[in-house]
C-alpha cells in the first residue's frame, strides 16, 4: 500500500468550453456542465513530503464528469477524470504512470508554493517559464 504525506495543497476550479474538454475524455465519459456549454476543470497541487519515491510536487488537471453508479447503488456526488499530471521529479513521473496509470506531462515541472499576505499561491514553471 502506498503512503503519502504532504505539507500543503491548493485547489481551484475553472469553467471551460464543454465541447473542447470533451475531446480529452474517453467516449464513455461526459463532462458535467455547470452551466449550458461550460464544463468544470479542477486544478490541484500537492507538496508531498513523503512517498515511495521521496518528496515531490504534483499538479493535476481533471475534468468533472457525470458520475457512474452500478444499478441499485447510490449515485456518487461527483467524479473527476485526470487529463494531465505534472510532477517535479523523474521518479514521481514514473511512479504516477506505472502505479496509478495517470497521464503524465512529458517533462518535470518546477513548483514553488508561497504564502503572501495570508494568501497561499503556487508558481508552476515548465522549462523555466510560467
Amino acid at each position: 500500500m502506498s503512503r503519502y504525506a504532504f505539507r500543503q495543497s491548493l485547489g481551484a476550479f475553472f469553467l471551460a468550453e464543454a465541447e473542447a474538454v470533451r475531446t480529452w475524455l474517453p467516449r464513455s465519459l461526459t463532462p458535467f456542465e455547470m452551466c449550458p456549454g461550460h464544463a468544470m476543470l479542477a486544478v490541484t497541487a500537492f507538496d508531498f513530503s513523503e512517498s515511495e519515491v521521496g518528496p515531490y510536487g504534483e499538479l493535476v488537471v481533471s475534468v468533472l464528469v457525470a458520475p457512474f453508479a452500478s444499478r441499485g447503488n447510490e449515485l456518487p456526488h461527483a467524479a473527476s477524470y485526470p487529463v494531465l499530471l505534472a510532477t517535479t521529479t523523474p521518479e514521481s513521473r514514473a511512479h504516477a504512470s506505472e502505479q496509478w496509470y495517470l497521464p503524465r506531462h512529458e517533462r518535470c515541472m518546477e513548483m514553488n508554493f508561497a504564502e503572501r499576505g495570508g494568501r497561499r499561491s503556487i508558481d508552476v514553471l515548465d522549462a523555466g517559464e510560467r
